[in-house]
């Protein structure tokens, strides 16, 4: 009897990290199915060495440019429709400005049938694959492919986009697909490959919360109860031999150090409902494949890291967490710092993370984040539900330069229902900014599973509609009859799009000052302050090579530092009670006309950053 188990991840995932969901399933089954040989493969990883590491990664960063490839191989007759499309995602991207759609898909169409045609896919009793972002169309290609190959064969999909779409249509878009995972995976596929194992008729399957098969599917059964793990302690350190296998196979001249994923936590603690009130972002669908928040313990963290960074020679390591535990953050770090291992670590956290935390993960070697920001208007972030402030947003920008940590976060243009007065509030506060490394610009998507979609009046969305690229890329008996992720609505969106225009010219001018300003030799901070005990000297770099400087003395420099943290007046005056408010209102009014200072609804921001922290945190910086 054969007792092996495949696991696929197709592109177009980020090519230099192992896929956590194949590794954590991995570990998984092998812990639980004593005996039972599981093998993971990475065809993207080899598609990736094939076409040029550079060039897969500037596809892989649209999910609209990596979908049109394998929807042309799905669909060569739509090349002619699918090719404007292409050439759009193209622009502006240096790795792929002579790049052919119908060239690129046949060189893509040949490495994976040569992949699949590699795999012995007899010794195979089951074959999960992972479904996720850029891997609609991919995943679709591949698993049509071992269906022609093996018509017999077990095929089960899971994953975030599998979580995100109904039963009957993962049955209309993934024909021949034996079953879907519908949330996380590791139990319920567990149960399936025991049941798999006993030889029984996969039509017969009992039915399992989170498992649905063809059958099921097709006959609209209600979505199922998710099946999770209770305490993810009980999770093994994820196996990624075979990507680092497949890694090692390549010539020397294509071999490159990994990131190696790990996850603190499984969902989000801004999510869900406290108290009959509906929490989380308005504009976000992510955690649909989990039902609360769940964390692991700090010890159980730092060992993982230990264990795979010495197994695999790498120190690279991407936190793949929505956000981190509220409570205890720092603990995490401190205990990764505890390793004494030189570590490059990306996160993801929100703005409101405490200080004390954020420098703990800066010695731990955290130097690229994402924060959670969008926004620099309060009024917009109570649209957004974010939970946080413009000023909140600033704080951590501010601290972020002074700690030398990339921010990498996003500004969102053109959401729903955003007035003049979001973007008053958004200019006034990018004239404040400037010191910090510049927010990207990403514009508002309308997704299924997001509050927006879920109440659609209450932002001004009149009617919502699969996104038209879906009926670019797919024959219309799919795209008309399927509820894909991606929307567009029909409400005030041109209205939007010039709204936002002042706002998307003054990011343009942030982002050349910032850039010219860190290009000259001899760099320093923008906007930084020197301690001088009794004194401090703040200054301000300018485009045209002049220097603002401000001495401030006394009660002036301690009210200064006091305020490095944002502080409400009623705060500054109890703490400086010796002082008459009348004296402190304008002195700090004074700051914020010199743009020293930031204030919102009565609390106050000192923007300068320290140099003694920041050359100090510039030093233990992890060069990669």
């Amino acid at each position: 009897m054969k007792s092996k188990i495949g696991l696929f991840s197709t592109p177009w995932p980020i090519f230099n990290r192992p896929s956590i969901q194949l590794g954590t399933l991995k570990a998984w089954l092998l812990e639980h199915l004593p005996g039972i040989g599981v093998e993971c493969s990475h065809p993207y990883l080899k598609i990736a060495e094939e076409i040029g590491y550079k060039r897969y990664q500037a596809i892989s960063e649209k999910s609209w440019l990596a979908e049109c490839v394998y929807a042309t191989i799905l669909y060569p007759e739509r090349l002619g429709i699918i090719q404007p499309l292409f050439n759009q995602m193209i622009k502006g991207s240096p790795e792929l400005q002579k790049t052919d759609l119908r060239t690129l898909s046949n060189q893509v169409q040949k490495i994976s049938e040569d992949f699949i045609d590699q795999v012995n896919w007899q010794d195979f009793k089951l074959v999960g694959f992972s479904v996720c972002l850029c891997q609609l169309s991919s995943a679709k290609y591949f698993m049509q492919a071992v269906r022609e190959k093996c018509s017999s064969m077990n095929i089960v999909a899971g994953g975030s986009i599998i979580s995100g779409m109904t039963n009957h249509d993962l049955h209309k878009f993934f024909k021949g697909v034996s079953f879907f995972i519908k949330g996380e995976g590791e139990r319920p596929f567990c149960e399936l490959v025991k049941w798999i194992l006993k030889e029984q008729n996969h039509h017969h399957f009992p039915v399992v919360s989170d498992i649905v098969n063809n059958r099921l599917a097709a006959n609209k059964t209600p979505e199922a109860e998710l099946m999770q793990i209770e305490d993810l302690q009980s999770l093994p350190v994820p196996d990624f031999d075979d990507y680092f296998s497949l890694l090692d196979a390549f010539p020397p001249n294509r071999k490159f150090f990994p990131v190696i994923p790990v996850e603190l936590s499984r969902g989000c603690w801004w999510h869900g409902n406290e108290g009959g009130k509906k929490k989380g972002c308005s504009f976000c669908n992510l955690n649909s494949q989990w039902k609360g928040y769940r964390s692991k313990q700090p010890a159980q963290v730092v060992y993982e890291i230990d264990t795979l960074t010495r197994k695999h020679k790498s120190l690279s390591i991407s936190v793949m967490d929505n956000v981190l535990p509220f409570n205890g953050t720092g603990d995490y770090f401190s205990g990764i710092a505890s390793i004494k291992k030189d570590f490059s670590i990306f996160c993801e956290v929100r703005a409101n993370i405490r200080p004390i935390a954020l420098e703990q993960m800066k010695l731990a070697g955290v130097d690229h984040v994402q924060v959670g920001i969008e926004s620099l208007s309060s009024n917009l972030l109570k649209k957004l539900n974010k939970g946080t402030t413009a000023i909140q947003n600033i704080q951590i920008m501010r601290d972020l330069e002074e700690l030398n940590i990339a921010n990498g976060s996003n500004l969102m243009l053109h959401f729903p229902g955003a007035d003049q007065n979001d973007v008053s509030e958004t200019l006034h506060a990018l004239e404040f900014v400037f010191p910090f490394r510049p927010l990207k610009i990403v514009e508002f998507q309308l997704a299924q599973g997001s509050e927006v979609s879920f109440t659609p009046l209450k932002f001004g969305v009149k009617q919502m509609m699969n996104h038209p690229n879906y009926s670019i890329m797919y024959p219309e008996s799919i795209s008309d009859s399927i509820q894909f992720m991606q929307k567009i609505y029909r409400g005030d969106r041109l209205y939007q799009k010039k709204l936002w225009r002042p706002v998307r010219k003054k990011v343009r001018i942030w982002e050349k000052t910032y850039e010219t300003l860190h290009r000259k030799p001899g760099f320093k901070p923008i906007l930084y302050y020197m301690d001088g005990g009794s004194f401090i000297l703040i200054r301000q770099r300018h485009l045209n090579g002049q220097m603002s400087h401000h001495r401030l003395e006394g009660k002036s420099a301690q009210i200064y530092l006091f305020c490095t943290r944002n502080r409400s007046f009623k705060k500054i005056i109890s703490q400086f009670n010796d002082l008459s408010p009348d004296k402190i209102k304008a002195f700090l009014s004074m700051m914020v006309d010199k743009k020293a200072m930031f204030t919102e609804n009565d609390r106050y921001l000192s923007l300068a950053i320290s140099i003694k922290k920041n050359r100090f945190f510039n030093k233990t910086q992890i060069f990669t």
